[in-house]
């Protein structure tokens, strides 16, 4: 199977250098394609450059070329390209730079800065230039539940990936040498996309695809041990399914019910039949709330940032500094709550950034909702979008940090750019604006 994998791999590259949707696609998923990739192809991960593997490379280099379609069809490729979204992105790593200065841990900041921007430059500022429509989205959405059902199918298959713990990886000896939140944010990214989008051109065929790739997405979100993403996507598809379609009449209300009735038992099943004594255990209110990686913990971790805040007017102000967590804890990296490293380690920039961000994302949902309400193919796209960009916020809160949250900036950058894009098209904007 590792031969096909590999062979799937380099084809999926030069589909993706020609369809802009499905690199986007690949791009979403790197780190559990880079994971796949370490098992089905070992020589891919021997060689390693200053800035990472040949696997991310390759799907850089798809990217740009894939990019360079758009630029030749396109007569406006870059519309849009630095939006408010976008703007504001940049404003808050640059200033986290600058903050770097005053860090109580310079040398692990300027580390975890070099590591990260690569995978900033291509998440940031190459995978939103491309999404150039709605149309660019819906495409997009479909390749994610295709290429995310296939690779969690040979994620979950492959001997390579052992579970360790309640967490599903890849072992080296008695470690885990994988990330298993990568896998986790793979099967929860599927389950919202599948939970929410369609395509009726498809019909029943689609359908069954949709079922599959929310009950793959779930096995995959449990297997990886990740609780935060298993309630985080359960929760954001329950809520957000009774509004990406309208349910005016009873037969579709009574639908929406039987839909999220089936979610929900459809995952306690599959959490009973996955779930081992030790992996069950760290899904118990106790450890939950208590236990190792636990609210508890993060409830602690706020704590200690706020206490040293405080201590200092000009902290206030200016913040503490990026990366000065790792110092405060002792070696622990991050507080994994995003909002508290804004606050706590940016200051009232930092705060007032992620003020405006919010603000931002709010009026887009309001604009877009008031838009294409009565557009059902295009309602129920821009509300998966919503989703994974709420399931991201909500798992950021739990595991995430500045640098390392750039799926989330990501998704904002793309709501950022269809925003703009949609606006100038309503005569809203100029394009210089």
């Amino acid at each position: 199977m590792d031969t096909l994998i590999t062979i799937l791999f380099f084809a999926s590259l030069i589909y993706g250098s020609l369809r802009p949707s499905w690199a986007l696609a690949m791009i979403i998923f790197l780190f559990p394609l880079e994971q796949l990739m370490k098992v089905s192809a070992p020589g891919l991960q021997t060689v390693s450059f200053f800035f990472g593997k040949p696997v991310n490379y390759l799907i850089g280099i798809m990217s740009l070329l894939s990019l360079g379609t758009i630029i030749l069809r396109e007569m406006r490729p870059f519309i849009g390209f630095l939006n408010s979204a976008t703007s504001l992105i940049i404003l808050i790593i640059a200033w986290a730079m600058i903050s770097i200065i005053w860090s109580q841990d310079r040398s692990g900041a300027i580390d975890m800065t070099l590591v990260c921007w690569p995978y900033f430059f291509l998440r940031i500022l190459i995978a939103p230039l491309l999404i150039i429509s709605i149309d660019e989205l819906r495409k997009t959405l479909f390749s994610i539940i295709i290429l995310g059902l296939c690779l969690s199918i040979f994620i979950l298959t492959s001997p390579g990936f052992t579970g360790q713990w309640g967490r599903l990886g890849i072992l080296e000896g008695t470690k885990m040498a994988s990330n298993p939140l990568a896998l986790g944010d793979l099967g929860g990214i599927l389950v919202i996309t599948a939970a929410l989008f369609r395509i009726h051109n498809f019909g029943f065929l689609f359908n069954i695809v949709r079922f599959l790739a929310v009950l793959t997405g779930i096995v995959m979100v449990i297997q990886s041990g990740a609780r935060g993403q298993v309630i985080s996507c359960c929760l954001v598809s329950i809520l957000l399914y009774p509004l990406s379609i309208p349910l005016k009449n009873v037969k579709n209300f009574i639908l929406g019910l039987a839909a999220s009735a089936l979610f929900i038992i459809i995952t306690s099943l599959a959490m009973s039949f996955l779930l081992d004594d030790i992996a069950a255990k760290r899904f118990s209110i106790n450890e939950l709330f208590y236990g190792a990686s636990s609210v508890d913990v993060r409830y602690q971790n706020v704590v200690l940032l706020f206490n040293n805040w405080i201590q200092n007017p000009i902290y206030i102000i200016f913040g503490l500094g990026y990366f000065t967590f790792n110092s405060l804890s002792g070696g622990a990296f991050y507080s994994h709550v995003m909002i508290a490293d804004f606050i706590f380690e940016l200051g009232l920039p930092g705060l007032l950034f992620m003020i405006l961000i919010f603000t931002f994302m709010i009026k887009s949902v309001i604009y877009f909702f008031g838009k294409y309400k009565d557009q059902l193919a295009i309602r129920t796209s821009l509300f998966a979008l919503f989703g994974i960009i709420l399931y991201l916020i909500i798992v950021a809160n739990k595991q995430g940090d500045l640098w390392g949250s750039t799926p989330l900036y990501m998704f904002i950058a793309i709501l950022g750019r269809l925003t703009y894009i949609n606006k100038y098209e309503d005569g809203l904007l100029d394009e210089n604006q």
